[in-house]
């Protein structure tokens, strides 16, 4: 089976309780086998410990810091090159941080 590779991105700011709840719920998420998904989190610059929690709780993240300026599309840019930077993907989808799976 050729399995399919998925980058998810995320971009947050002083969201902390909002992102971890969407990445518990993208971490419960039923992926089928044929998939393999990655996560790259953009912290633009949180003060509200987002980044830290999101490094204890969810260590698979690929977790990447942000300025604090780079606003919604800045941050999801900052992943999708990361993301691009590291590995071929097949897809990406673009989740927001306030979205439970």
């Amino acid at each position: 089976m050729n399995t399919k590779s998925v980058a998810a991105l995320i971009t947050c700011h002083n969201r902390r309780e909002k992102t971890i709840a969407c990445l518990e719920s993208l971490q419960r998420a039923e992926v089928p086998p044929a998939y393999r998904v990655d996560v790259y989190l953009t912290d633009d610059g949180s003060t509200d410990g987002t980044g830290n929690a999101v490094k204890e709780l969810f260590p698979d993240v690929n977790l990447v810091e942000g300025n604090g300026n780079m606003f919604w599309a800045g941050g999801m840019r900052l992943a999708w090159k990361t993301a691009l930077d590291r590995k071929k993907y097949d897809a990406f989808l673009l989740i927001n941080d306030d979205v439970i799976l």
